[in-house]
This record gives C-alpha cells, sequence and structure tokens, in this order.
C-alpha cells in the first residue's frame, strides 16, 4: 500500500490557489480535504487530501484567510479531481 502523505512530500502543488507564492516543492505535504464534512479534530482518509504548498495548505486549513472560503473550497475539491485522476494514472488508485 502507497503511504499517500509521504508520497506527497517534495512534489509540486497541485492546488494552486491563487495567492502570492511560489508553490514551493519543498513546502509540500498531503492537505486533507474537509469542504464542510470533517471538524477541526476529525480528519479524513488520506485519499482525500491533496498535495499542497505551505501557503495553500494554511488556507486550505483556514490558519490563513486570504480568500473566501467557497473558493478554497472549490479549487480545493477541483485539485482532488486531478489528483484522484493521476493515483489512477500511476496505478496508485485502480477504478
Amino acid at each position: 500500500m502507497t503511504n499517500l502523505r509521504k508520497a506527497a512530500e517534495g512534489k509540486g502543488c497541485i492546488v494552486r490557489l491563487p495567492l502570492q507564492t511560489n508553490h514551493d516543492p519543498a513546502t509540500v505535504v498531503l492537505a486533507h480535504v474537509k469542504a464542510g464534512w470533517f471538524g477541526m479534530s476529525i480528519k479524513p482518509p488520506d485519499v482525500l487530501g491533496v498535495r499542497a504548498c505551505f501557503d495553500c495548505h494554511n488556507e486550505i486549513d483556514r490558519r490563513t484567510r486570504k480568500l473566501p472560503r467557497e473558493v478554497v473550497e472549490l479549487e480545493t475539491l477541483r485539485a482532488l479531481y486531478r489528483q484522484i485522476l493521476e493515483y489512477c494514472e500511476n496505478e496508485v488508485l485502480h477504478w
């Protein structure tokens, strides 16, 4: 089984929020997509995570609030779609 958290490290940010950031791969980690379904102390499974740079991760977790919540959630869900397709292409997930 692939460790999705480890697999995210050092890869490109797939979220790409419109922020003042360089989306530095050195800061990329797996950010869990909550989108209103999970609380602060309840994380979804790793398969519902996206590769996010430091700045995008802060927006997803709402530690910063530079963008409206609705924009962050929509762009994060779009990133999740891209990530799932990438997992399928790389045979991490199968459909």
